[in-house]
């Protein structure tokens, strides 16, 4: 067995599987579940690991091993590029992190729930103080014990919020929907409970998920907006934003604003651009699970944007837009989590001015 083949199988093997995650992560994971989806995913997986490691090995070392190595190069590139990135958009860290777990030889974090607070402060906010608490991507499903989402939707709830938000993905197959009501119904918020729907609600059946949504006393906003009146002289609106899975499309309510602070519900965090240029406050997504695996001194490996692991989990700021990015309850596909926990958000917006009353 010659050393020079093991090395080209191994460079081939290196690149090929670069690019699988990097179609898989950019689209294959936007396809919509089913016989042909799983076809194309193990074809490239076949094509672009084993196929090209055998061709690898079986041509050995030579000038056609300069084509990997532009690929690993390439790939190092982009990821350097991601680093510096990343760090211009990251905004401020949470304040406050309850419950975080970070050891080496505790690699399951599928249920090591932690709550992180984070506030944003401003002089132009329409409002003192608001409260809100975030959580997404529950993929309610029989292999988690219901349980759990209870008492995760109980805890986010005992953190008091004036508005609690849920963006999407709340199930994984549509018969789990009759379950949300029971769930759900722990969701509580003195101003009321917004959610909308994710790819996996979309998949399943989108009216009967939001049908069980409502029936727990939740609205779900679609890609519509609503005024909501939080004191005696100040609103905000709330908008949802469920594209590119739903079939309506995002109702920007820029006409209507009348000065209001625009908080936004997007399932997926790839709709940043768009929103920040429409001047949304804040908008609150999830989708990306924070990658659900994650390996350390790495970071996560699979992530379902087109921008791969730019906005995976945590606070951005594009332009005057804050974007908090949740790594979700749940999980999918499978039902586990490697070094990246689920977690609440909970979101504090205060007003700079109020701080003088304190």
């Amino acid at each position: 067995m010659s050393v020079e083949r093991l090395l080209s199988a191994a460079t081939f093997l290196a690149a090929g599987s670069l690019l699988f995650v990097g179609l898989f992560s950019r689209v294959l994971l936007r396809m919509t579940n089913g016989p042909t989806k799983s076809g194309i995913t193990y074809s490239a997986f076949a094509i672009l690991t084993a196929a090209v490691a055998v061709a690898g090995y079986r041509t050995g070392w030579g000038w056609w091993n300069l084509i990997p190595c532009l690929v690993l190069a390439s790939a190092w590139g982009m990821e350097l590029h991601l680093r510096i990135l990343r760090r211009h958009l990251i905004s401020t860290g949470p304040v406050e992190v309850e419950n975080s777990v970070r050891r080496l030889l505790a690699p399951i974090t599928t249920h090591a729930l932690a709550l992180k607070r984070y506030e944003v402060r401003r002089p132009d906010w329409t409002f003192d103080r608001l409260r809100i608490v975030h959580v997404s991507d529950l993929h309610i499903n029989t292999m988690f014990p219901l349980d759990w989402y209870v008492l995760a939707l109980d805890h986010a709830t005992f953190m008091k919020p004036d508005l609690f938000f849920i963006t999407g993905d709340l199930v994984s197959h549509v018969r789990s929907a009759p379950l949300l009501p029971g769930i759900l119904c722990h969701a509580t918020a003195r101003m009321g409970t917004y959610a909308i729907l994710g790819n996996h609600d979309h998949w399943s059946n989108a009216g009967e998920v939001a049908s069980g949504v409502r029936s727990a006393g939740v609205t779900v906003l679609g890609n519509a907006w609503k005024k909501l009146k939080i004191a005696p002289s100040e609103d905000v609106i709330i908008s949802g934003c469920e594209e590119p899975w739903s079939p309506d499309t995002w109702r920007d309510p820029i006409l209507h604003r009348d000065g209001c602070s625009l908080l936004v519900l997007s399932h997926t965090p790839d709709n940043i651009y768009r929103l920040s240029q429409a001047e949304a406050d804040v908008v609150f997504a999830g989708h990306n699970h924070g990658g659900q695996i994650v390996l350390p001194l790495v970071g996560s490996i699979i992530v379902p944007s087109r921008y791969g692991r730019r906005f995976d989990q945590g606070h951005f700021r594009i332009g005057r837009t804050d974007l908090f990015v949740t790594t979700g309850l749940g999980a999918d596909a499978p039902p586990l989590r490697i070094y990246c926990q689920p977690e609440i958000l909970v979101v504090d917006l205060i007003r700079e001015e109020s701080l003088d009353h304190c």
